[in-house]
């Protein structure tokens, strides 16, 4: 049996934020690698909303129920965190849901939402003290 060499390794365990509809706090952490070798660890302990999407779309793209949640929990981790330049968050986050198996119109989608309009929750997270941050260790993925 061949082993996994990218993809997740343990997904995350969220819990529901008591009082909001739309945040989730980690409670396990997990490890992404993706196929060029870069490795993210992610640990728990941090507040998630999910996939940013406004909620008109809803519908064709739920935030939390999608099947691009752990990859978007991935993205939140990386934009909070900023270990990696946004290019390189956004280019994993896009990797993350086709190793997921989110279809190739909807991950593309997303993708181009993310680098269009991302820019503005990177500005607002590079505020962030290191205690608001979430645990971000990242191994052989560039800047």
């Amino acid at each position: 049996m061949e082993r996994k060499k990218h993809g997740f390794f343990g997904l995350p365990l969220l819990q529901h934020v008591a009082g909001y509809s739309d945040r989730w706090v980690v409670v396990r952490g997990f490890t992404y690698a993706s196929p060029d070798g870069c490795v993210v660890r992610v640990g728990s302990g941090w507040e998630t909303d999910g996939a940013s999407v406004p909620r008109a779309l809803w519908a064709i793209f739920p935030p939390m129920s999608g099947p691009y949640m752990e990859a978007a929990v991935l993205h939140d981790a990386l934009y909070r965190a900023q270990p990696v330049s946004r290019k390189r968050a956004d280019e994993l986050f896009l990797e993350a849901m086709k190793a997921l198996g989110v279809p190739a119109w909807k991950r593309w989608s997303i993708y181009g939402a993310v680098r269009a309009f991302g820019w503005r929750a990177w500005r607002e997270n590079e505020k962030l003290t290191p205690q608001q941050r979430p645990q971000v260790e990242v191994y052989r993925c560039g800047k």
